[in-house]
Parts: structure tokens; sequence; C-alpha cells
């Protein structure tokens, strides 16, 4: 299994009940792998257009917008 997968397995937690949270488009692959959603950064490696054409749900400019963002979606 891939690792995110191994991770949510020790943690007892369903892809569904988690939030994966990558600056890469390999960050948002592993996710639609594992069937998780996930959200971009834009800080980070890969911009926010990238991101969202690999399946990142939004992209944040700060993490400080995630519990925003989490009280509107979550």
């Amino acid at each position: 299994p891939q690792m995110l997968q191994e991770i949510l397995d020790e943690l007892g937690m369903s892809p569904a009940d988690s939030l994966v949270i990558g600056d890469t488009e390999f960050d948002m692959q592993m996710a639609a792998n594992a069937g998780a959603p996930a959200l971009g950064v834009s800080y980070g490696v890969h911009n926010s257009e990238r991101l969202l054409r690999h399946g990142a749900l939004h992209c944040l400019d700060a993490i400080y917008e995630l519990p925003d963002w989490v009280s509107k979606h979550g």
C-alpha cells in the first residue's frame, strides 16, 4: 500500500475523513489514489494552477486560511 493509506490504516481513519494538504502534484495524486480529498498550497513547489489541474479542491495562499476553508467546506 501507499504511504498515505498506511498512515490512515495506522490511525484507524478512512480516506474520506482525512484531508491531504500538499504543495506538489504528487501530493494531489497520492490523495486521489487513496480516495482522500486534497488542498494545495500556493507557496510551495508547484503553483496553484498545476495543483488544481491535478485534483486539488482549492489552493490556499497561507496556512492561516485553513480553518476558514474547513468551516465552510468541512
